[in-house]
């Protein structure tokens, strides 16, 4: 086991911010927590990496414990690399003598570090002449230089367009097959994280709602906040959902959730189409009918007040809570 938390606990005054009762992870594998603003997630990752005190629980690095900020000098861990949101470079320093600082490692390892994160050019730059990419990609390479086993990022895809989140995707990628680091990251869009994640939890108000794969919590998720935060969602009964398809739905329970991509529409029948929004690759659809709402998604654009009939494949039947 790489990482293990126990029963972690932290306050702010009387409110408790973190309350999660078991957490682990492999060597290797590639984790992300998710969540809405507010939920914890950067706290209780700094818990993990060492550099924020809890109020209660055992954090075990590798087996070995990562003391609570109270009780060590230097708010960091051996073997565990952290990334802030805020980069926190040295002003008045050269890239290089701002990476040089405290790092004791071979020239190999050093040159490999400057290449996968293509700063080599950046070097005789001063870090407050750096751009946004820039300033993440500098203090990244300063985190490998102490050759970490773990590294975790916090919120590390706020603030960069769709390149940029795809060029960091591709660093961490190539930082993995390098170094054989492990990752932990901290994000509120799942979108960022759900196509490179080995295991994603989900958390609310400090607590740790769900686990699983990427795939699991998208189309089984077990919460409606799990739900809605993985995309839009439908909220159907058991009677609307065989009225609307005319199929059975194998298990029936009081509320079922549809993901728009679920449904096509075939021109014809009682629905109206009240918006038709392109989203880039697609459209995405809102129709009505009889008091009910349902989305839609079509690669083609279609007409506001026409009428369709929403299909729904049997093997993509909805999840239900």
């Amino acid at each position: 086991m790489l990482l293990q938390a126990e029963n972690i606990t932290k306050r702010h005054g009387q409110q408790v911010t973190v309350n999660v009762a078991s957490f682990s992870m492999q060597q290797g594998e590639r984790v992300a927590i998710i969540g809405s603003s507010g939920a914890g997630k950067t706290s209780f990752a700094r818990i993990l990496a060492g550099t924020a005190e809890r109020a209660s629980g055992t954090v075990l690095f590798q087996g070995q414990p990562v003391l609570n900020t109270t009780d060590k000098l230097l708010p960091e861990h051996v073997g565990i690399g952290y990334l802030s949101q805020q980069y926190e470079l040295r002003n008045n320093y050269t890239v290089e003598s701002y990476l040089v600082f405290r790092v004791k490692l071979t020239e190999e390892w050093q040159q490999k570090t400057l290449e996968i994160c293509q700063i080599a050019h950046l070097l005789h730059r001063k870090t407050t002449e750096l751009s946004g990419g820039e300033k993440q990609r500098v203090a990244l390479a300063k985190i490998l230089l102490q050759a970490p086993q773990l590294l975790v990022l916090d919120e590390p895809f706020t603030n960069l367009d769709n390149w940029h989140k795809q060029q960091l995707l591709q660093l961490l990628e190539a930082i993995e097959k390098t170094f054989g680091t492990s990752f932990l990251i901290i994000s509120h869009e799942p979108q960022d994280v759900l196509p490179w994640a080995h295991t994603v939890h989900v958390m609310q108000q400090g607590n740790l709602l769900e686990s699983g794969s990427a795939t699991s919590i998208y189309y089984q998720p077990s919460q409606k906040y799990v739900a809605e935060l993985l995309g839009p969602v439908y909220e159907l009964t058991h009677l609307q959902l065989s009225q609307i398809f005319t199929l059975q739905a194998p298990t029936e329970r009081p509320i079922y959730y549809l993901r728009p991509q679920y449904v096509t529409l075939t021109a014809g029948g009682n629905w109206e189409l009240l918006q038709c929004q392109f989203k880039g690759s697609f459209y995405e659809c809102i129709l009505h009918h009889n008091g009910t709402t349902l989305g839609a998604m079509s690669v083609t654009p279609l007409t506001t007040g026409t009428f369709f009939t929403p299909y729904l494949e049997e093997k993509l039947l909805p999840f239900w809570l």
